[in-house]
């Protein structure tokens, strides 16, 4: 017998129902477990630190976020976002 799962029949793309329609998201929608990027958080970190996924934006010593505008960007073409984004600050 064969088994889908729910999800899979009503999303095709499952970054893009993890993620509100605008605003900020905070690193548990983004990394580890059920995360939009699939990345692990110690990779996502790396990758942050690196230049290679958007800046975070700190809200208070313990608040970190991403705006969602740019992380569908990097979602959309993380090669692509590497490249046109490079040495930005």
């Amino acid at each position: 017998m064969r088994t889908t799962s729910t999800f899979s029949q009503t999303c095709d793309d499952p970054s893009k129902s993890l993620l509100p329609a605008e605003g900020f998201v905070r690193i548990s929608s983004l990394a580890g477990p059920g995360g939009a990027t699939g990345l692990a958080k110690s990779t996502f970190w790396l990758r942050v630190r690196k230049g290679n996924f958007p800046a975070p934006i700190k809200l208070s010593v313990q608040v970190t976020v991403w705006r969602v505008e740019d992380v569908r960007s990097w979602l959309a073409d993380p090669i692509g976002w590497q490249t046109s984004n490079a040495g930005k600050e």
